[in-house]
C-alpha cells in the first residue's frame, strides 16, 4: 500500500489571474453544426448518408434512365424532395435555435479574476 509516515509534505502554489503574454484560447461557446455557407451541402450529405434517402435516389435515378419504366422518375423523387425538405427545413430551424442560445451565452457578463482583482465583463 505505500509507506505513508514517510512521505514528505509538499506545498503548491496556484496562481489565479496571472497573465503569462501569451494569448488565451478562446471560450466561445460553439455548438451550431452550419453556417450560412455550408447548409446546402452539409446538409446534403448527411441526407444521403441515410440507407433510406439514398435508396430512393438511385431508384429514381435509374427510372429517369431507363425508357421503358414501370414507375415514373417523379414518383419515386417526388416523395424523396419532400422528405429531404421537410428534413432541411426542421434541421436548419433547429441550428438556428442553436446560433441563438451560442449568441446569448456568448454575450453574458462573466467575472474575471486578473491579479487578484475581480472584474464583471462581457465574455468575449
Amino acid at each position: 500500500m505505500g509507506n505513508r509516515g514517510s512521505a514528505a509534505v509538499e506545498t503548491r502554489t496556484i496562481e489565479i489571474g496571472k497573465y503569462d503574454g501569451k494569448t488565451f484560447p478562446d471560450n466561445r461557446v460553439i455548438s451550431y453544426k452550419y453556417t450560412a455557407w455550408n447548409f446546402l451541402i452539409k446538409n446534403l450529405f448527411e441526407q444521403f448518408r441515410r440507407v433510406a434517402n439514398f435508396y430512393f435516389l438511385c431508384m429514381g435515378i435509374i427510372a429517369a434512365v431507363i425508357p421503358d419504366s414501370p414507375v415514373t422518375s417523379w414518383a419515386t423523387l417526388f416523395p424523396l424532395l419532400f422528405v429531404v425538405t421537410v428534413s432541411a427545413i426542421k434541421q436548419g430551424y433547429e441550428d438556428y435555435r442553436r446560433h441563438k442560445a451560442d449568441n446569448k451565452i456568448n454575450n453574458s457578463l462573466v467575472t474575471v479574476v486578473r491579479d487578484g482583482v475581480a472584474q464583471v465583463r462581457l465574455r468575449q
